[in-house]
């Protein structure tokens, strides 16, 4: 067994985290970056060192199950996955989850309960290391790896990963990498946040075949595994709804349906919330069962003849707003012109050039396109930043004038 120093572990740590710190601070070659790195590279439980004195705390294995990888690849598990967490990419080998593991008993027990034929939910509690994604990893790509033997995808999103931090995304990055590298693009994946770029060169993106690198490729044809922040996107189904009397808006939830938004005291009758049912797209992302993409005229002919889309036009909740998010339509933005912003080269939403909207461009009539505002952060857009397809946001809007 390989003996591991502390002392060795210890300096290691330290060292890097005061150079990591110091590419940070960008400081330049000198007496202060010396001086700061000596103070951050000081030993550990000394004044001003990043670590602070070891605590060394006995920790017990996992309980591990009987039965390898290899004795589960058929029985419980594809064939074609278990051979692709085995043959990780050399560069990836530290991922790389061999045939003749024994996998921890938690893990193969939710493995069983998440791969029945009755969806069921998991809640798994277990110790830092404990493999723990492993738990719902493992079935979402075995899910994947057999449904796309069975039948071809149908294009969208299979699987919904939300982290609460950015940093979370990225860390899943290379297991995700290693583990479909060897499924033969059957489980694609797109880390998508604030940093996803609108598009990458094409050898960059070659160089990544499992994954999507860009916005533009995610738009044209959503892959099987998205990882998102969880304040990005919250999907859930709701059949039935509230409308809301005092915000006009729709929620999701109403105890005893009553609005969260008057006192107790003062709701009675005017806080009853009235029932919604829900209208439900035809297909996802407005593609068939064949990959078939409706055209405008489908759409328009759902949103006219739909029962449950006419009782929430008459119940007041479905709007023009709703209509137009529905057809994917083109959005424009508001921008606010003020004497106390600094002038910058503001454009026309319609990414036309400069606009009679804006008091320091222009005047010249406006001619709406596709593109639109970059990147929905509510700043008007300045020549180093080129407008982008409004529909990357899903939402839709009215250009105006700002006060």
């Amino acid at each position: 067994m390989e003996q591991l120093s502390f002392s060795a572990l210890s300096r290691d740590l330290r060292t890097r985290a005061a150079r990591a710190t110091l590419d940070q601070l960008g400081l330049a070659p000198g007496p202060l970056r010396s001086h700061v790195r000596s103070v951050l590279d000081r030993p550990a439980g000394h004044e001003g060192s990043f670590l602070a004195e070891p605590v060394f705390e006995a920790t017990f294995p996992w309980r591990t199950g009987r039965k390898s990888m290899a004795d589960l690849a058929g029985e419980l598990l594809e064939p074609d996955l278990v051979r692709a967490m085995d043959e990780s990419p050399a560069e990836l080998g530290e991922f790389r989850f061999p045939r003749s593991r024994r996998p921890y008993v938690h893990q193969v027990a939710a493995w069983r309960t998440l791969l029945e034929r009755e969806p069921r939910s998991v809640v798994v509690t277990s110790g830092t290391g404990s493999g723990k994604t492993e738990c719902f990893l493992v079935p979402i790509l075995n899910d994947l790896a057999s449904s796309s033997r069975a039948r071809p995808f149908d294009a969208g999103v299979r699987a919904l990963f939300l982290y609460p931090l950015n940093a979370l995304i990225n860390s899943q990055r290379q297991r995700l990498a290693a583990w479909t590298a060897g499924l033969g693009g059957k489980a694609k994946f797109c880390l998508y946040n604030g940093n996803t770029p609108e598009e990458v060169p094409a050898a960059k993106q070659a160089r990544a075949p499992q994954q999507v690198l860009s916005r533009r490729v995610l738009r044209k044809n959503p892959f099987p595994i998205l990882l998102t922040k969880g304040q990005a996107a919250v999907l859930r189904d709701v059949d039935t709804a509230w409308s809301c009397p005092v915000t006009r808006r729709v929620l999701p939830r109403a105890l005893g349906g009553i609005t969260p938004y008057l006192l107790g005291t003062e709701a009675g009758a005017l806080g009853r919330c009235a029932r919604v049912t829900m209208p439900r797209l035809p297909c996802g992302f407005w593609r068939d069962g064949d990959g078939r993409e409706w055209s405008g005229a489908e759409i328009d002919s759902w949103l006219r003849n739909d029962d449950l889309v006419q009782a929430a036009r008459q119940q007041g909740v479905w709007g023009d707003m709703n209509d137009r998010i529905a057809r994917r339509a083109p959005y424009f933005v508001v921008v606010e012109h003020s004497a106390q912003l600094s002038r910058v080269a503001s454009r026309c939403p319609g990414g036309c050039g400069p606009c009679s909207a804006f008091p320091d461009s222009t005047n010249r009539p406006c001619q709406p396109r596709p593109a639109a505002h970059a990147g929905c952060c509510g700043e008007p857009d300045r020549d180093d930043r080129p407008p982008v397809d409004g529909r990357a946001t899903g939402f839709a809007g009215t250009a105006s004038r700002g006060g």
